[in-house]
């Protein structure tokens, strides 16, 4: 990681953050706002004069933006953006989806140039590249970026979204059977240190069966 302050005006700042399978990094911005990272993260900020934009190549994301209405902040995720004046959320952007969650404040969302939907403290937006398609929910106090403390919970997860996020953490090591498999809907917790444990106790939670193969990867199956 390294940072460079382009001089006049002072607040102008290009830093890049790479981070690796393993471990988080936490980053503070000169406008005063807090950027945490997690693993398998690639992402470049630039700010300037009038926005301040981040780039979110792949992985995962949580910011607690200082407010400044005269210098938004915007969260580029390829096509997609998400614009806020001030408040915490987080992004992640992996192969098959792009999920926004809000800890508090507002954020707008746009998957693409013609959509825009607005989320408030405690919801999130799940973005499914290959149907094109959004899907909201509610989380509880304290769920967004829970990440962070190195433990995650989730709750009637898609099979699919779920193994899309394990998927930041040990990259192309799980693969998913296709057909109607993905809908399964799955609650649990993930230790993100050791995300394997819960692929191996995915039979006892639903009616799937892993498989290892030739190539040291796992492929979850329907049993």
């Amino acid at each position: 990681m390294f940072s460079l302050n382009l001089g006049a005006p002072v607040s102008l700042h290009q830093q890049y953050v790479a981070t690796q399978p393993q471990g988080t990094q936490t980053v503070l911005l000169p406008d005063g706002s807090t950027l945490s990272v997690n693993a398998n993260t690639r992402l470049r900020i630039d700010f300037g004069a009038y926005q301040r934009d981040i780039y979110l190549d792949k992985g995962q994301l949580y910011i607690e933006v200082a407010a400044n209405k005269e210098q938004p902040l915007v969260v580029h995720a390829g096509d997609a953006s998400i614009r806020v004046v001030g408040t915490g959320f987080d992004v992640r952007r992996s192969q098959h989806q792009l999920v926004v969650s809000v800890a508090h404040g507002q954020v707008a969302f746009m998957p693409d140039a013609n959509t825009s939907t607005l989320l408030g403290a405690q919801q999130r937006t799940t973005y499914d590249y290959a149907r094109a398609s959004t899907q909201e929910q509610n989380l509880s106090p304290g769920e967004v970026a829970d990440w962070r403390s190195g433990h995650l919970s989730f709750r009637n997860r898609e099979l699919a979204s779920l193994v899309d996020e394990l998927d930041l953490y040990r990259p192309g090591m799980i693969q998913l059977a296709e057909g109607p498999l993905g809908r399964y809907k799955v609650s649990g917790n993930l230790d993100v240190n050791d995300p394997m444990a819960l692929v191996k106790a995915l039979p006892a939670l639903i009616p799937v069966k892993t498989v290892l193969l030739d190539n040291g990867k796992i492929r979850i199956e329907p049993r």
